[in-house]
């Protein structure tokens, strides 16, 4: 099944609205691309619209580099499957392309995760090739956004500041075919004759723990959201090690949707912390 959808990523026609325009996209007229040194260019996003300043003003701003040496390692922190993968349900998805990324809009009640002591409901995931944060000097072919918000609203987090929202970026290396990604992978190249603006039913999706590796190594820091408006105040948590794999073929199926890079460069860390946890005590 199709539906329209409009600039506020809200489903027309007639069907439930599993696409509702989500609090961090306030709306603009405004567009704005990933090529550098170019008018809408990711350094110019800040002048683009005043609603995205922070996205030059901003000190806590994603993607960032990681790397896993010569960081401040807190071991408090559990490993990425204690986040309670068994939370997460079958949920009727819809699939549709913005025009600066893919993603998967879920209904509530999808499921949640718990950072933290807090329970974050996971709202949508989307997609970003190459990837947008760099490990150890390495940019994946594709990184996965699973964007959760808190359900008790702002809470505070490291610092004393505030994250209403909790972001999982899940890197993609070249590999064999994600049985993850098969799942409704198989739609965009339908999505990609249909274009911008349609929001393809791809039926019920399970975040499924077998088919899709979190962890148990990953990096945690206090950043915001990686396209205009940049809003700060998101709390990272980035998989590390035993990263899934994506194949040429399904790279060449996004690349249909987006032919073009869809990754922000990597932002100064102005002082942040990298946490990192490590499911071995040799970690850093």
């Amino acid at each position: 099944m199709e539906a329209q959808i409009n600039q506020n990523h809200q489903v027309k026609k007639d069907r439930a609205p599993l696409v509702c325009q989500p609090f961090w996209f306030p709306p603009s007229e405004v567009d704005f691309g990933y090529r550098e040194h170019s008018p809408t260019g990711p350094e110019n996003w800040g002048r683009l619209d005043p609603a995205w300043a922070t996205c030059s003003a901003g000190r806590e701003q994603s993607p960032v580099h990681i790397r896993t040496d010569g960081r401040r390692a807190r071991r408090d922190l559990p490993a990425l499957p204690a986040l309670n993968f068994s939370s997460y349900a079958p949920s009727p998805a819809v699939l549709f392309s913005d025009g600066h990324a893919l993603t998967v809009d879920v209904v509530a009640g999808a499921g949640s995760l718990w950072v933290d002591g807090r329970e974050y409901e996971l709202r949508h995931f989307h997609f970003h090739s190459p990837s947008e944060h760099v490990i150890d000097g390495v940019r994946p072919p594709l990184e996965m956004h699973m964007v959760h918000e808190s359900l008790d609203g702002d809470v505070d987090v490291d610092g004393g500041t505030t994250a209403r929202l909790a972001v999982i970026g899940v890197p993609f290396k070249d590999g064999p075919p994600s049985p993850f990604l098969d799942e409704f992978w198989r739609e965009v190249p339908r999505l990609a004759l249909v274009g911008a603006g349609v929001a393809l039913d791809i039926g019920l999706l399970v975040v499924d723990a077998p088919h899709l590796r979190l962890g148990p190594d990953y990096a945690r820091y206090r950043g915001s959201l990686t396209t205009p408006p940049c809003t700060q105040d998101v709390l990272w948590t980035v998989s590390l090690d035993h990263w899934n794999t994506i194949s040429p073929d399904q790279i060449r199926a996004f690349r249909q949707i987006l032919p073009e890079p869809s990754a922000r460069p990597t932002q100064k860390l102005h002082g942040r912390h990298v946490y990192l946890h490590a499911a071995t005590e040799s970690s850093p």
